[in-house]
């Protein structure tokens, strides 16, 4: 479209530019200015209103036949992560839950048969339930050792006879947590008594010769206070979790394990024979991809009714129904209707279902015939978006004479120096 003055910018201050990430190759780009500068040779010369709206409406345009492009362009290539992305599955999340860690299509399953025969343990010990306002060891000072696999750590307690089993035992806890040795005393209650509670931080069969995390010992005698208190009786034996993979047996130290740095599993109970885990479609992310590709759509829609009956708006509808009118039927098998006026409407648990079972994919991979026409008919609309706006026929092109410059002479110079060439 030639007009006679040389840089025209059609951008309020107050529109500004959508921050794209798409790049062309040398090749594209020599194509834009090839196609900018035929359309210039054979276009007429108009006078246009510097509006606001005309502005707005421009760049609403372009900006919307954009995204329809972009997001066809992600439909139509496999590997793309609307097929590629994947979302971990879990036939019973309370017994089995998980992540996918890495996205490499060509690297996950699509399913996994996990059983969980044991869980890992951590070592417990409970000790003696004593009555709590009672003194059930003799007044003195006591020594006592812990010792794990890394150090032995000794302790000292002054007891009196005002103190009680409640006292002693909150005392040892305290003493316990404050050294910092994976170890975790609590107290446990019972009626009127209660016991101390140490744990593990660790799970799984140690590098013991005992098979243990950790044992108290009395310094001063045999029946020194860690025997009264009962702090050796072990109630939980540490060990390994037992599992199989696809019927293959593994064991491990944790309830959490990484499969080739790509999954990650957490194993909560034990299960009655085998769970499916499954590495499924992301329908959300699809969704959100094909819910820009109809609101673009509907905003050309919309853009063709909102400006009244006159030819911008015609030829604006003509042109965006191009795209659905051959491929009617194809849209329903994903969900996808359309209004008389020509809106699209989204069903949206068709929509997920298309998507999960491969329909969604088959449609724009399988053949690029919808692409192809969508990317034709959104060429104008990129190509030229004033052709979608009321203006005035001023005279018809020279056709012998031939224009070099491509863009000085273009209402389109004024997107491109906005950042939307």
């Amino acid at each position: 479209m030639r007009i006679n003055s040389n840089v025209y910018n059609y951008l309020s201050s107050e529109l500004v530019p959508i921050k794209r990430e798409t790049t062309h190759r040398s090749s594209e780009l020599r194509e834009v200015s090839s196609n900018i500068t035929k359309y210039n040779d054979n276009s007429p010369l108009y006078i246009i209103s510097n509006s606001a709206s005309n502005q707005e409406r421009m760049i609403n345009i372009k900006e919307s036949a954009l995204s329809l492009i972009e997001v066809v362009k992600s439909f139509s290539n496999p590997d793309d992560k609307v097929y590629s992305q994947r979302v971990f599955q879990s036939e019973n999340a309370d017994l089995i839950s998980g992540s996918i860690r890495k996205q490499k299509l060509d690297s996950l399953p699509d399913k996994l048969k996990i059983s969980v025969e044991a869980l890992a343990k951590n070592q417990i010990n409970l000790g003696n339930f004593l009555p709590n306002n009672e003194l059930s060891i003799p007044s003195g000072t006591y020594t006592f050792s812990l010792t794990t696999a890394q150090n032995s750590s000794d302790f000292s307690v002054t007891i009196t006879e005002k103190d009680t089993n409640i006292d002693i035992q909150t005392k040892l806890a305290s003493y316990i947590n404050n050294r910092d040795l994976n170890i975790t005393a609590t107290i446990q209650s019972k009626d009127n008594s209660s016991a101390m509670e140490i744990s593990s931080a660790q799970t799984g069969m140690p590098n013991t010769t005992n098979g243990l995390y950790f044992v108290f010992s009395d310094v001063d005698n045999v029946n020194g206070i860690s025997s009264i208190l009962g702090l050796n009786k072990l109630f939980v034996a540490p060990d390994d979790a037992i599992f199989s993979i696809n019927d293959e047996t593994h064991t491990s130290s944790t309830n959490h394990i990484s499969i080739n740095q790509l999954i990650e599993l957490d194993f909560h109970d034990k299960t009655d024979g085998d769970l499916e885990i499954r590495f499924a479609p992301d329908t959300n992310y699809a969704k959100k991809s094909l819910d820009m590709f109809v609101d673009a759509y509907n905003t050309l829609v919309n853009l063709s009714h909102s400006a009244g009956n006159n030819f911008g708006s015609r030829n604006l509808y003509m042109d965006i129904t191009k795209i659905t009118a051959n491929h009617k039927e194809d849209f329903s098998k994903i969900g996808i209707s359309f209004s008389e006026d020509g809106y699209m409407i989204k069903d949206n648990e068709a929509i997920e279902e298309g998507i999960s079972n491969g329909t969604f994919q088959e449609l724009f991979c399988s053949s690029d015939e919808i692409s192809n026409d969508i990317v034709a008919s959104t060429n104008r609309l990129t190509l030229d978006p004033a052709s979608y706006i009321n203006k005035i026929l001023v005279t018809y092109p020279n056709s012998n004479v031939k224009n070099s410059e491509t863009y000085s002479n273009s209402i389109y110079s004024g997107l491109m120096y906005n950042n939307y060439a």
